[in-house]
């Protein structure tokens, strides 16, 4: 009777088995990250950065990717992980004018369902390769028959190294 249920025979006596509840349903959830923690790009140009998504616990649902941080001049195009989808291509496209120098893109990830942690995206921008002139003087005077000199300054930027050719015109 009595003493061979208490010794872990419980469906003899009625029990069905392990009477223990359920384990609790797992938590759904994603995590953000870039496929590199940082870039350049000269300004004008474009460079792609991947956004992927871990997803855990059931989670399905669509992942808005966007940005904060950009400088003038930056822009970060995101958009949409599809539901069950894991990454998408992320693009940051520069002006031609575009500020200069290092910036934390702060990339970020949304759902309505989970909260996903922001990932930080490093990008520096170089100048674009040109070339400044400045003249020692910004006028001159000459009597007819005589000559005068102005001193060129050729001031190269963003790793120009070319040649530059120098002619006055405009002269009476």
């Amino acid at each position: 009777g009595q003493g061979a249920c208490w010794q872990g025979v419980r469906p003899a006596c009625g029990g069905g088995g392990d009477s223990s509840p359920p384990p609790p349903a797992p938590t759904p959830s994603a995590t953000l990250s870039l496929s590199a923690a940082s870039g350049s790009v000269t300004a004008g140009g474009s460079t792609t950065v991947t956004a992927n998504i871990a997803r855990a616990g059931g989670f399905t649902g669509a992942v808005t990717i966007a940005s904060t941080g950009a400088p003038a001049g930056v822009t970060v195009t995101g958009g949409t992980i599809d539901p069950g989808a894991t990454s998408l291509t992320v693009t940051i496209a520069t002006t031609a004018g575009a500020t200069t120098g290092a910036a934390n893109l702060n990339i970020t990830a949304t759902s309505t369902s989970v909260t996903i942690a922001p990932a930080t995206y490093a990008l520096t921008v170089n100048p674009a390769p040109g070339a400044t002139l400045a003249l020692s003087s910004g006028t001159a005077s000459v009597t007819t028959g005589g000559s005068t000199t102005a001193t060129a300054t050729i001031t190269r930027t963003g790793g120009f190294a070319g040649a530059v050719t120098i002619a006055a015109t405009g002269a009476p």
